[in-house]
């Protein structure tokens, strides 16, 4: 949460608007989505890559540094793309820290919902005022959806998963990338 704020706060808005890279000028917001959607790419290859499943290899690991520099580095991503949730969280969850695709799901499913009540609760103190309607269907749909993956996930194996996950979030990437070069 405080790389974000920083990077939010700091970064992004010392970012040149057009950004100039040699003979190639490009505004802002897009350099930000193609580099969002140069991320999202990296993530789902990493996803796709046949790999042994970690768990079943190695028990899960927990090191603090590595904890320190990928929770920062994942803040720091997710403040200059203004998203980065799953896609991001749960490559790193498989790659540093070992869990397997289900554990990492369910791992960063509570990382976002905690960072999402922060920032709620920001909003909230801030004032700012809430769409109650759509917060409610928002979050009906989405209990909905909770429900509807976990039934699915129990039934499919890990390396299914990792690899249905790995080719959602590269189509996705794919479609912002095209989006934002048009």
């Amino acid at each position: 949460m405080l790389a974000v704020l920083f990077t939010r706060s700091y970064i992004v808005p010392s970012l040149p608007d057009p950004i100039a890279m040699g003979d190639i000028i490009i505004a802002k917001d897009t350099f930000i989505m193609v580099l969002f959607a140069l991320l999202m790419a990296v993530a789902a290859l990493y996803m796709l890559r046949p790999l042994k499943d970690p768990a079943t290899t190695e028990k899960p690991s927990v090191n603090i540094v590595k904890l320190l520099f990928g929770s920062a580095g994942i803040g720091l991503l997710t403040g200059m793309v203004g998203a980065g949730g799953g896609f991001l969280i749960i490559p790193t969850l498989i790659c540093l820290f070992r869990l397997n695709v289900k554990k990492a799901v369910a791992t960063s499913l509570a990382i976002i919902a905690i960072n999402s009540l922060v920032g709620f609760n920001g909003d909230i103190a801030a004032g700012i005022p809430m769409d109650w309607e759509l917060l409610g269907s928002f979050l009906t749909l989405t209990l909905a959806g909770m429900w509807l993956g976990t039934t699915f996930s129990r039934k499919v194996e890990a390396k299914l998963l990792r690899q249905i996950f790995g080719w959602f979030v590269l189509v996705v990437a794919c479609i912002v990338l095209i989006e934002s070069l048009l």
